[in-house]
């Protein structure tokens, strides 16, 4: 969930380290124009899955809120999941997705997150680099 294009960025920038490392399938959508179907039978196919959205009014952006909510209302379970949020001065998103996560069954809510505060910087490129590292370690 990307208002300015920033957490796409950093989101299309994780997808190529993933690529970097061999990984064969990388699948990345985006929720403001996917229709959530597709985004949501895709966190079912696959056993990690990366949640990366812009703060919005101090919350969630609201289609990546949206698609959390139809993952818990379908029991999505047994996946390990990533974070990425984004904010100008108070990034909120990753707090919130992770309270919605902790309350799914099964799902294992990976350490290395990243979080942006508004463009993506050099150190920023390196975190997303720590964690495309640390999902293909399994």
């Amino acid at each position: 969930g990307s208002v300015y294009g920033n957490t796409q960025l950093a989101v299309e920038i994780l997808a190529n380290k993933l690529a970097e490392t061999g990984e064969k399938t990388i699948v990345v959508h985006n929720v403001s124009g996917t229709d959530p179907s597709y985004v949501l039978s895709d966190c079912f196919r696959y056993d990690r899955v990366v949640l990366a959205a812009s703060t919005f009014n101090n919350e969630v952006f609201p289609a990546m809120e949206s698609l959390i909510f139809d993952l818990k209302n379908h029991n999505l379970t047994n996946r390990k999941v990533a974070v990425i949020e984004n904010g100008s001065w108070a990034p909120q998103s990753g707090k919130k997705i992770r309270e919605q996560l902790e309350q799914m069954k099964g799902i294992q809510i990976m350490e290395e997150g990243v979080s942006l505060k508004s463009a993506v910087k050099e150190a920023d490129v390196k975190a997303l680099e720590a964690l495309a590292q640390a999902l293909v370690a399994g």
